[in-house]
């Protein structure tokens, strides 16, 4: 996990509140300063900062002044396999039960899950030409998938709703799970603590992914 704000006394990473981060096997680095709030923690292979890494719930602890990453995605192309506009515009939908199988390819429905509704991707590559949206107990699962969210749209998941997904495990996209397009500035946003699996890269460029939920975030990644 990359945090790519460069500039000088900024945070690329701030966790607050009683929210954690849970990444025992992987590297959690900041380009600038790494602050953690409140009794917000972060356990990961390897916690470190470029600028000054700021609190005491890291394990094992931080190191502060590490040398820069660079984005080693920065040249690969990210689009969607059509334009938006090659399918029809399917509005809004909002489900409160029975579970929603969606194929892979282009969705530009903005579907909301609430109540006790799922929304299942089956494996292959969804391009979500609109936001996605879980209120309520609402759930997203998905094995073998990526999600790519185009310029305005983003992942939402809030209140009791849950998300399990695994990345694509081959193709262009083997080993992510979730993107969104360069020109894509809107705020990703978990903000639950049912966030059990997360599997594969999240590679967000342009935008930023907000954590602000009570406990562990995919603890089972």
């Amino acid at each position: 996990m990359i945090g790519d704000d460069g500039t000088v006394g900024g945070k690329a990473i701030t966790a607050a509140n009683n929210s954690g981060i849970r990444a025992k096997n992987c590297i959690v680095h900041s380009n600038s300063d790494f602050e953690l709030k409140n009794l917000a923690t972060v356990e990961a292979g390897a916690p470190r900062a470029a600028g000054v890494a700021i609190g005491a719930g890291f394990t094992p602890a931080a190191n502060s002044g590490a040398l820069k990453l660079t984005d080693p995605f920065r040249g690969r192309a990210i689009a969607p396999s059509a334009d938006c506009t090659t399918v029809p515009d399917g509005g809004a939908q909002v489900r409160s039960a029975g579970t929603v199988s969606l194929p892979p390819g282009l969705h530009r429905v903005e579907y909301t899950m609430t109540g006790t509704s799922i929304l299942k991707l089956e494996p292959g590559e969804h391009y979500f030409c609109k936001s996605l949206k879980l209120r309520g107990q609402g759930r997203l699962e998905g094995d073998d998938v990526l999600l790519m969210f185009t310029g305005g749209n983003a992942l939402e998941a809030n209140q009791s709703s849950s998300v399990s997904l695994s990345g694509r495990q081959s193709g262009l996209w083997a080993g992510f799970v979730i993107v969104a397009t360069r020109g894509n500035y809107a705020n990703f946003s978990i903000a639950s603590s049912n966030v059990d699996k997360l599997l594969g890269t999240i590679y967000l460029p342009m935008t930023r992914l907000q954590v602000s939920a009570t406990g562990d975030v995919a603890e089972s990644s």
